[in-house]
């Protein structure tokens, strides 16, 4: 058996056993990206407010939703900025599934608007343990890793088989408006596959990368030649060496740690709950910068915990895999690319079932001459 008959059977056979599988974690994946579009990830609510004066100081913001929230004095406290000036902000107490809830209020009153759970939407919470876990657990995980793997053999079996003769290029990249029939699913197979195929090769492989995390990591700093250094720890507050009365606030530091880093805007700020710690300021989303402002001597202090060459990969990995990375045109490419497993399948069976037809037609015996 030829190279090329061999890997036509695998591709056939791990296709049309794992396809439907293969097309679940990806449908769900990309439903999974209209978490962070439609809210449902978080489950906050779309709230508005009035356009009045300056806001009062996040600390005044912090001590009001404290009280709302009946949460401790030394429970962490991060504001979330208004993202536009008719926008609240949300102040969040504690890690994620705290129990205390987000409460918003309207920067220039303090007045609460409104109050949620940090929960994701029961369908969405539905995809995410479909697409990470198979519903399984950690079983579950280890065998989407796996049939990651089985779908980079795919993509890559599917090159090779694809790879057209002299001549024959523009057939090969293309869908004929005249096809039908089993010509219209394999052009679809092929065209469909060839032009995704870069775009799902990456989605996979960083989805491989995720599951098998430390692999990952020591395969980037391996690939980066760079020392594969203890994961950064999120969400910690630098100590700064100091104690009594703080000399700036919470704008203050968000104005200081901007002048650091002006192209990002500022989205949250955790302060202090107890003496010695930084004002941490995040500029852009979760994958943007943190900057910590010692609020003892109102200046920038140095990150204890800079990532390293081998976390920005890592995190550049995650970006792109859930499609936050290269602007909205990357996220569509990304999204779209969910459906084409599905398409993959319901072309393969397509084919493999008429050609099946076909054999099982020629062996019936021929009927009986008049």
């Amino acid at each position: 058996m030829g190279l090329h008959r061999l890997l036509f059977q695998v591709h056939l056979w791990v296709g049309r056993t794992l396809g439907i599988v293969f097309a679940l974690i990806a449908l769900s994946g990309s439903l999974l990206m209209l978490g962070p579009v439609t809210g449902l990830d978080t489950g906050k609510p779309a709230v508005r407010v009035p356009v009045a004066g300056p806001p009062l100081s996040l600390e005044a913001l912090v001590a009001r939703a404290r009280s709302a929230a009946a949460a401790p004095a030394g429970v962490q406290a991060e504001v979330t900025l208004p993202e536009a000036p008719d926008r609240p902000a949300t102040v969040h107490f504690g890690g994620w599934n705290s129990p205390y809830p987000n409460i918003l209020l309207d920067p220039a009153t303090g007045g609460e608007v409104g109050r949620y759970l940090q929960r994701m939407h029961p369908a969405l919470a539905v995809m995410s343990d479909l697409h990470s876990h198979l519903f399984l657990a950690r079983a579950g995980r280890i065998a989407v890793g796996w049939l990651g793997v089985l779908m980079l053999g795919l993509g890559l079996s599917g090159l090779y088989l694809w790879w057209p003769r002299r001549g024959r290029w523009r057939q090969a990249l293309t869908v004929s408006g005249k096809a039908r029939g089993l010509r219209l699913h394999r052009e679809l197979h092929g065209a469909v596959g060839i032009w995704s195929l870069l775009l799902f090769l990456t989605l996979t492989l960083t989805g491989v990368g995720m599951v098998f995390h430390q692999t990952a990591r020591a395969t980037l700093a391996f690939a980066s030649a760079s020392p594969n250094t203890p994961e950064r720890v999120y969400g910690f507050i630098a100590e700064v060496p100091g104690s009594g009365r703080r000399i700036i606030g919470g704008w203050q530091a968000v104005a200081l740690a901007q002048a650091r880093q002006a192209r990002i805007n500022p989205t949250s700020v955790t302060l202090p709950v107890r003496g010695g710690q930084a004002i941490k300021v995040q500029l852009g989303d979760w994958t943007g910068r943190t900057v910590f402002v010692d609020p003892y001597r109102a200046a920038v202090v140095d990150d204890p915990q800079p990532p390293s060459r081998v976390d920005e990969l890592s995190l550049l990995m995650t970006r792109l895999h859930v499609g936050n990375v290269l602007g909205p045109l990357y996220w569509l490419a990304a999204f779209v690319t969910g459906f084409v497993p599905l398409l993959f399948f319901v072309t393969g069976f397509f084919m493999w079932r008429r050609k099946r037809q076909n054999r099982l037609a020629m062996t019936r015996p021929l009927p009986d001459s008049p």
